[in-house]
């Protein structure tokens, strides 16, 4: 079996859905994926870092437990908080904007 580089579904080896690249042959579940991939192959190969955070990336980057479970027991202090009133009667959204950036 081969994964799908595009929707990562597993794909048999055999499939007709397949294309060469970089000296490479990629497997695909459909002519769909595989026209997306032809399309842009590179953000397809090349590793991209995850947009959200990961709860126990320490662990994912091989610190191993112990190491994760310290830094993660580590609490900064609180930061301190204000209120800060606005008057917001007769604004237009721009306006908001303007009196919120300035504040």
């Amino acid at each position: 079996m081969r994964t799908d580089p595009v929707c990562g579904m597993d794909v048999a080896e055999d499939t007709k859905h397949r294309t060469d690249h970089g000296g490479g042959t990629y497997h695909f579940c459909s002519a769909h994926c595989l026209h997306k991939f032809e399309a842009d192959p590179e953000s397809f190969i090349s590793p991209h870092p995850s947009p959200f955070p990961t709860k126990n990336a320490d662990i994912l980057k091989g610190e191993g437990k112990e190491n994760a479970a310290k830094k993660t027991k580590t609490k900064k202090p609180a930061a301190k908080t204000s209120v800060v009133t606005l008057p917001v009667e007769g604004m237009t959204c721009a306006s908001c904007v303007n009196t919120i950036e300035g504040a």
